[in-house]
């Protein structure tokens, strides 16, 4: 029995095909978190407040126009400087949910969040984990964010498929692309 020794480019190809399977393979890791500047539990947390902000009914809400990917994108470009404030503005609103209610934010009902935002807004919230003592501050930041994120042009990131203009009857011009 003669055993055939491989040949060099048999060898270089199946180098290559286990190699180029290794690199897909780390490119498609794992990734579990479908936010670039925002955590999982950042990204829920505010999904839920956007929600509270621009809820969906019969029109399009806040989800629906993408606003928290809008939000997690400008972080990293055009609102970087405000990047540290949701971050730990967001921890401080889970913490303060947690002591006011024994709950995360997203936990509350309807009712329940909107009566802490409402204390968020007037800063009529315990502080005790608040950085810089400013809950009104950060509402008034997300709330504005989110409405930029609602009806600004899609080309940023939010108000996805124009919803927002569609909901106030704005007629989308599409340009001629050949």
């Amino acid at each position: 029995m003669h055993l055939k020794s491989p040949r060099r480019r048999d060898f270089i190809k199946k180098s290559l095909i286990g190699f180029g399977g290794f690199i897909l393979l780390q490119r498609c890791s794992f990734k579990t978190n479908q936010w670039n500047f925002l955590t999982n539990e950042e990204g829920q947390l505010l999904e839920a407040i956007a929600g509270q902000f621009i809820p969906s009914d019969e029109s399009a809400g806040a989800r629906e126009a993408c606003v928290v990917g809008f939000i997690d994108t400008q972080l990293q470009r055009h609102y970087s400087r405000f990047a540290q404030s949701y971050r730990n503005g967001l921890a401080a609103i889970q913490k303060t949910c947690r002591l006011m209610y024994n709950n995360d934010f997203e936990s509350l009902t309807s009712e329940r969040q909107i009566s802490f935002l409402e204390n968020l807004e007037n800063n009529e919230v315990p502080l005790d984990h608040w950085q810089d003592g400013q809950p009104a501050y950060l509402f008034r930041m997300m709330l504005s964010h989110c409405m930029q994120g609602f009806y600004g042009d899609p080309r940023h990131g939010g108000n996805c498929n124009h919803v927002s203009y569609e909901m106030i009857g704005l007629r989308v011009i599409q340009f001629y692309q050949p």
